[in-house]
């Protein structure tokens, strides 16, 4: 029992971390364990965790603020958020299923994992995405871009889980990015 117990707190505790954010963190999340044999049953928190890439690049804040819609679009993400007063844009709740522009969830997300799939690729997911810019001084710009996801069952009424980013998306965004900015 005790080895059960061990075990599902670990694959809970991998299912709840995260690389990515949509600028407000998912809420905790509360599991409790059943015991066997009429023991006290075991309640475990979960506390998201949430962090976001960042790059300075040598390259003016307008340049990149202009390339930035199409990164998104090339990216298969439509803009739902764009303020030029704060240099934010992206979108908060893409709801989509198993695939981004051709590319499987799993690879950006971490929902766990359903009968020894990843459930990512069939779970529905609202995926938030947010690019911030910043000045880095003369002709630098600190870009900051966020990734976070909820996911739940398709065919089954289920509540929302929280699907942390494996940082590919990011990756992804920032190599688009870069190519966006060689091409203009």
């Amino acid at each position: 029992m005790r080895l059960a117990l061990l075990l599902s707190v670990a694959t809970l505790a991998g299912c709840a971390s995260s690389q990515g954010s949509s600028g407000s963190p998912a809420p905790d999340q509360t599991v409790r364990i059943p015991s066997s044999g009429g023991g006290t049953a075991t309640t475990l928190s979960i506390a998201s965790s949430t962090s976001a890439a960042v790059k300075t690049l040598p390259v003016s804040m307008e340049r990149i603020w202009s390339v930035l819609p199409a990164v998104y679009d090339s990216m298969g993400i439509p803009v739902m958020n764009r303020d030029a007063a704060t240099h934010t844009i992206g979108n908060p709740s893409l709801k989509i299923r198993r695939r981004l522009a051709d590319v499987p969830l799993s690879r950006y997300l971490e929902c766990g994992d359903t009968q020894g799939a990843p459930s990512a690729d069939s779970y529905e997911i609202l995926l938030s995405m947010n690019t911030t810019l910043q000045s880095g001084g003369a002709d630098a710009t600190t870009v900051t871009t966020s990734v976070d996801g909820l996911g739940r069952p398709v065919f089954v009424s289920a509540e929302y889980i929280h699907c942390g980013s494996k940082g590919g998306l990011e990756k992804r965004f920032f190599a688009v990015l870069n190519a966006e900015l060689m091409r203009k």
